[in-house]
């Protein structure tokens, strides 16, 4: 039986009944508990099957080495805002204890003699953001950290930094690293451009925020509990392309336009970029909006918004101006204003 998630709300008081559940079928042989200890508790004597060993098997089974560590996650569950609020662990869509089989699969299949057997890497952490998974597995030799996207999985090697540091940057802006003993909050500001400071996933001394955003070589701000400092960042680690994608049309116009709209995206970097396709193209023509002057960026509307982006503009003299969109994916992405 693989390793399965916790349900999406999980109770202390759910897997303690869950494991008093297996104690009773498997004293009575039933054979899918006889099968879930075989596998997750092996060499426990069914003859003196305990709820201490149930209750281990119950925890592995849901990816903790022990119920000890469960209950832990539990109790740090129990004391988490509520999921109505906007956390970090809610926005990422965080799974502790566990990966999927398939990505396991795939970071296997590009892994190198650096790195430790597979069956003696163990899921940390699982999070997603706009088409990047990131898996943390904890190794013998350090932490190993994963990222896929629909097309790339990009390996690290064991990691073996001094904390607090980042130890892994990827094309697609995920950055991960290593953090003390009983770090409570961890953030990476990059040291330009707005819209760049990003809350990470944090659990068992290491962090990573998936596709947060591209830096350059002066490296960014790590935030950990309150300390910050300016640490440089390793250099982007190269990605297996081991499910390829159908390339998107880059030669006609609306391809161009395309590819202009994304070269231009600057906070988090777009995935797999040349695979996306060209998509609608609205053009706004003739439009008399009252600026306020020379604008630092053209604001991005939808084209049934124009009259609210006109209501949000302050009181000047009447310009004519022709404004052009692309609309990549379902982001919406500006072209330069045209007097």
């Amino acid at each position: 039986m693989p390793v399965v998630p916790l349900p999406a709300h999980p109770d202390v008081d759910q897997v303690r009944k869950r494991a008093k559940d297996l104690l009773r079928q498997v004293r009575e042989g039933e054979p899918r508990a006889l099968a879930l200890v075989a596998e997750h508790a092996p060499g426990t004597p069914v003859e003196g099957f305990t709820l201490a060993s149930a209750q281990l098997a119950v925890a592995r089974h849901h990816g903790f080495p022990s119920w000890p560590r469960l209950r832990r996650h539990l109790d740090d569950l129990a004391a988490e805002p509520d999921k109505g609020t906007l956390t970090v662990d809610n926005r990422y869509r965080v799974h502790r204890g566990w990966a999927e089989d398939d990505d396991v699969a795939r970071c296997v299949r590009v892994a190198t003699a650096a790195h430790p057997p597979a069956r003696t890497w163990r899921p940390v952490l699982t999070g997603q953001h706009a088409g990047v998974r990131v898996v943390v597995f904890a190794t013998p030799r350090g932490p190993v950290f994963a990222e896929l996207t629909p097309t790339t999985t990009t390996l690290s090697p064991p990691v073996a930094v001094e904390a607090p540091a980042p130890a892994f940057h990827t094309v697609t802006g995920t950055l991960a690293g290593v953090v003390p003993p009983k770090t409570t909050s961890v953030s990476v500001e990059r040291l330009s451009g707005r819209y760049a400071r990003e809350g990470a996933i944090l659990s068992e001394e290491v962090f990573t925020v998936p596709n947060a955003f591209a830096v350059d070589e002066r490296g960014v701000l790590l935030r950990v509990d309150g300390e910050n400092a300016v640490v440089p960042v390793p250099v982007r680690a190269g990605g297996v392309v081991d499910r390829p994608g159908v390339a998107g049309d880059r030669e006609s116009p609306a391809g161009r336009r395309l590819a202009s709209a994304l070269a231009r995206v600057d906070v988090r970097p777009v995935v797999d970029p040349e695979c996306w396709a060209p998509g609608a193209h609205a053009v706004l023509k003739r439009r008399r909006v009252r600026p306020t002057g020379p604008l630092p960026r053209p604001a991005a509307v939808a084209p049934d918004r124009a009259g609210a982006l006109r209501g949000r503009l302050r009181r000047g003299p009447v310009t004519e101006r022709v404004v052009t969109f692309d609309v990549v994916g379902n982001v919406l992405e500006d072209l330069p204003y045209q007097q």
